[in-house]
């Protein structure tokens, strides 16, 4: 079996897997890049861009005002990541959900997990970014949209009834993030610059 990128193989599957049921991806990613880096399983999550995959994936994304959540299943080492820009899409949403916004990337993700045959109640999540990009302007936290998203993440994460495992949000600043889908380990990196 070979891991799919919508209908295109990705690669074949480690003998890892071996043992997972038939129907079970490697990877599943959508926008998602290759980082151009030494090891084609290295994934770069561009804004609105998320990732379903196992373990022989280290996906990487630069964060904002935007959000990361990160949910891991600890024995099948199987997982899932995003990067969303908005809490929700404003005004009428679409039919076509999208990987910009925080309630509709959860439930692509989700949904996705629960067809490659992950308990998603058996996962557990991390969730990162929220930072202000704008710390000169005094905002009121209702126009903050860092604040926002990581609030939604959060109670996203409660809504499904995970473990929040760890979290990483607001501040000021840039985050670079990488989640190592083997281990389920988050390593953030902070930046103070802003716009």
């Amino acid at each position: 079996m070979s891991a799919r990128c919508g209908n295109r193989p990705i690669s074949d599957l480690p003998d890892a897997f071996e043992h997972l049921p038939e129907s079970l991806p490697v990877a599943l990613r959508v926008g998602a890049r290759d980082d151009g880096r030494d090891d084609a399983r290295r994934i770069f999550l561009e804004p609105g861009d998320y990732f379903v995959g196992g373990q022989d994936y280290v996906v990487r994304t630069m964060l904002g005002s935007c959000v990361s959540i990160v949910l891991w299943h600890p024995i099948l080492r199987f997982g899932a990541m995003s990067h969303f820009l908005l809490a929700s899409q404003p005004g009428q949403p679409c039919r076509r959900r999208s990987g910009m916004y925080a309630d509709q990337v959860m439930d692509i993700m989700t949904g996705a997990l629960e067809q490659a045959g992950i308990a998603v109640d058996q996962c557990i999540a991390k969730v990162f970014g929220g930072g202000n990009m704008f710390p000169d302007f005094c905002l009121p936290d209702s126009l903050h949209v860092g604040r926002r998203n990581g609030e939604a993440a959060l109670a996203l994460v409660g809504e499904h009834g995970l473990r929040l495992a760890a979290e990483d949000l607001f501040g000021v600043g840039y985050r670079d993030i990488t989640f190592d889908v083997r281990t389920g380990d988050v390593w953030v990196r902070h930046s103070r610059e802003t716009s």
